[in-house]
C-alpha cells in the first residue's frame, strides 16, 4: 500500500509543480499590472492638437511639436481623456504637469507658449480655467527645448461630472524667434 501511495505522489508531483508555477506567474503579472496602471499619465504631443480654423494657414509641425509658420498666434485645443493616471484619486490632493516647450526670447515679448487646462460641467456647461502656463514666466533655456514640471495643489479630474481640455496659444511677433509646444504630461498625485 505504501508503494502505491508513493507512486501516486511521484506521478502528481510534476502537475502540482506546474500548477504552482502557473499560479505564481499569474499573480505576479496581476500585481505588476496593478502597480503600473495607476502611473499612466495623460500625455499629448504638440503636433497632435486641433488647430483653430482661423489659424489653419499659419501653423507648422516639426515631428512632435507645433509652432507658428510666420508670425502671429496659433490656437490649439487638446482633449484630456480619462486614463488611469488622471482619474485614480478622487479627489486628488494635487496633480503634476510637465511641459516640454521652446521659447527662444525667454521672458521677452516676441515669443510665447501659453496654455490653460479648462473644464466644462457636463450638466450645466460653462468654461472654468483650472491651471495656466506661460513660458515667459519660466526659466530660460534660450533656443533649446526645455522641460518644466509644476505640482498644482487641488487640481483634480472628475470625469463623471466634467469634460477637460487644454487650450493653447503659441505666438511670435519676430520670425527669427522660436516658440513651440512639444508636449504636455499630467498625472494626479495620490
Amino acid at each position: 500500500m505504501l508503494n502505491m501511495a508513493s507512486k501516486v505522489a511521484t506521478c502528481h508531483k510534476p502537475l502540482v509543480m506546474l500548477f504552482v508555477f502557473a499560479a505564481a506567474i499569474f499573480f505576479s503579472a496581476n500585481v505588476t499590472m496593478a502597480q503600473t496602471a495607476v502611473d499612466r499619465p495623460w500625455t499629448e504631443i504638440g503636433a497632435h492638437g486641433v488647430v483653430d480654423g482661423a489659424d489653419i494657414s499659419n501653423y507648422r509641425t516639426n515631428q512632435f511639436s507645433i509652432g507658428v509658420l510666420t508670425t502671429g498666434t496659433v490656437r490649439v485645443r487638446y482633449n484630456i481623456v480619462a486614463v488611469d493616471g488622471v482619474s485614480r484619486a478622487n479627489p486628488a490632493p494635487s496633480s503634476t504637469i510637465t511641459v516640454f516647450f521652446r521659447d527662444s526670447d525667454c521672458a521677452g515679448t516676441t515669443a510665447q507658449v501659453a496654455f490653460q487646462i479648462r473644464r466644462t460641467n457636463l450638466q450645466t456647461g460653462g468654461n472654468e480655467v483650472l491651471f495656466a502656463f506661460d513660458s515667459n514666466t519660466q526659466p530660460c533655456a534660450g533656443d533649446a527645448f526645455q522641460s518644466v514640471t509644476v505640482t498644482v495643489p487641488g487640481l483634480d479630474f472628475d470625469f463623471t461630472q466634467y469634460a477637460y481640455w487644454v487650450g493653447a496659444g503659441i505666438s511670435r511677433t519676430d520670425a527669427a524667434r522660436n516658440a513651440q509646444l512639444g508636449s504636455i504630461r499630467i498625472i494626479e498625485n495620490p
